[in-house]
């Protein structure tokens, strides 16, 4: 898989210390309104606790832990700076989810 990080996130990884990414994905069961299983990427700055877990990428002087679960749409996944305001928020772009026609939810 290929792993690319954004050039505004590494700056900003850089300017508060940071040289570890980690992206989980996490799953979540709907409300009793609407059933359903939703998977959603969770990511943070820390060392998994379970490294067996995870696959290591290592992008320039960033290493990059990617949860075992995860599937990427074209075998890439892009993670991307998203300022608002003065807020930065780290996101990926490319994790594939497997959606069911049938029940029209994504599991």
């Amino acid at each position: 898989m290929k792993v690319n990080l954004d050039h505004n996130l590494v700056d900003y990884m850089h300017h508060h210390h940071h040289d570890i990414l980690t992206l989980t994905l996490m799953t979540d069961v709907h409300n009793i309104y609407s059933y359903g299983i939703t998977k959603y990427p969770v990511i943070n700055y820390r060392k998994p606790r379970n490294m067996d877990l995870y696959d290591t990428y290592q992008v320039d002087d960033i290493t990059v832990y990617v949860a075992k679960n995860v599937e990427a749409v074209n075998d890439e996944l892009q993670f991307v700076d998203k300022k608002t305001w003065r807020f930065h928020r780290c996101q990926v772009q490319g994790v594939k989810y497997n959606y069911d026609p049938t029940t029209k939810m994504k599991h």
